[in-house]
């Protein structure tokens, strides 16, 4: 079997700076939203629909980011205590060892 350690200060260090990375997602999702719900910049030129168009992919596009950094972060700051996390709730690292089987 085979043994690995994890370094849980340092893990414990990291899901605050993943959890960084989602509020500046957060922040540049409202810059988004600000830009493509404020007077088109373009007037009635057909490049103000293509403007649009674009705001709305980007705001998908970081809301996305958002959520999956979001969910690093948690998973992170679960894995610095001891746990991993998965569809079915939180497992402890202890049981990997204890369950030999186990395929997280």
């Amino acid at each position: 079997m085979s043994e690995f350690t994890v370094d849980t200060e340092l893990l414990a260090a990291t899901a605050p700076v993943i959890g960084a990375a989602a509020t500046d997602a957060s922040s540049a999702l409202q810059d988004v939203a600000g830009a493509a719900g404020g007077e088109p910049a373009f007037g009635s030129e057909p490049i103000g629909g293509v403007f649009a168009d674009m705001c709305s992919r980007a705001q998908q596009a970081i809301g996305e980011i958002e959520h999956a950094t979001g969910t690093l972060a948690g998973n992170v700051a679960a894995a610095g205590l001891g746990y991993l996390v998965t569809d079915h709730g939180l497992v402890p690292t202890a049981a990997l060892h204890t369950f030999s089987g186990f395929k997280p």
